[in-house]
């Protein structure tokens, strides 16, 4: 049976010869896998995860991932990812600077792409003992594995003696297709 230009929807040739059952079986399998596909290539994917808090302070200037990643599907197309995080500090010692962000792979982790810190002060001279964050960040492209998206936090305290406490965070991934 010749099939349709842009769809692939099988319909019958005067050569074929008649039968209506298995030509409209064909015609309706085809329609779904249509329909199917072409819902997967708008629909988007996202998911959220609550960061477990961190009550020991991670080394002074160093990224440290916060919790595990939030791990999203592998569309296999081009894709927007949209990444949010959220969360607080709390630090009883010297004033501290506190920073979140958030890093997306396309590629199941082997790579990331790292957005643009949060940052807030916290501790003794500093206006408060609590600093909150709420970092975003985009990566654009076409995944070749799972989708990742995770929140990292870093601290640095001047020589003052901070002791930040990380709390209440939250990570937000969308994908939504692109093309």
């Amino acid at each position: 049976m010749p099939v349709t230009p842009n769809y692939d929807l099988p319909y019958p040739s005067l050569e074929d010869p008649p039968d209506g059952p298995a030509q409209l079986r064909a015609l309706a399998e085809a329609t779904d896998t249509a329909i199917h596909e072409t819902r997967q290539a708008i629909m988007p994917a996202g998911g959220r995860q609550v960061l477990p808090n961190i009550l020991t302070p991670p080394p002074v200037g160093t990224w440290t991932n916060w919790g595990s990643s939030l791990i999203l599907p592998n569309i296999s197309r081009p894709c927007l990812v949209y990444g949010w995080g959220s969360g607080f500090f709390l630090n009883d010692g010297g004033g501290s600077y506190a920073r979140m962000r958030i890093c997306i792979s396309l590629d199941g982790g082997l790579t990331w792409s790292n957005g643009t810190q949060a940052t807030d002060q916290a501790g003794s001279g500093a206006a408060s003992r609590r600093g909150g964050f709420s970092p975003v960040h985009f990566e654009q492209g076409t995944p070749s594995s799972n989708i990742m998206v995770k929140a990292q936090v870093e601290w640095s305290d001047g020589g003052l003696g901070g002791d930040p406490k990380f709390y209440d965070g939250v990570v937000v991934g969308l994908v939504l297709p692109a093309g």
